[in-house]
């Protein structure tokens, strides 16, 4: 098992290698898929990468041609996707999961996002 400092260096060695656009890259797509589910709030991602908001998004759409909303979007609604036609959850269920205040928010979310509410997308299997 490797030291805290090892660990350290090898991130230090690995990050020397990259930019620090990229590694700032890297580090907020790991943070997504961590949070990408329930946190859908830049701030939220800047503070965890000691960011400003500005600066973050700047980076990602340097580094990714999207948005920060936009890798927020397609990381719920890709997880949406994936728990309605793989779970037997209910619909307000994934809304919950997914960390949506109420289920109209949800069904208004994906509808706005994949052209058909949850349950038609459900039943187009």
């Amino acid at each position: 098992m490797r030291s805290k400092i090892e660990e350290y260096n090898a991130v230090v060695e690995a990050a020397s290698k990259f930019s620090r656009s990229e590694v700032i890259m890297d580090q907020f797509v790991t943070l997504l898929r961590q949070y990408g589910t329930t946190q859908r709030s830049i701030p939220f991602y800047a503070s965890q990468l000691a960011l400003t908001a500005n600066h973050l998004s700047d980076v990602v759409r340097q580094q990714s041609g999207l948005s920060v909303m936009d890798w927020l979007y397609r990381t719920t609604i890709t997880e949406a996707k994936v728990l309605l036609k793989h779970s037997d959850l209910m619909i307000y269920e994934i809304g919950e999961r997914l960390n949506f205040p109420e289920p109209t928010a949800f069904n208004r979310f994906f509808k706005k996002h994949v052209g058909m509410t949850p349950l038609e997308y459900r039943e187009n299997k």
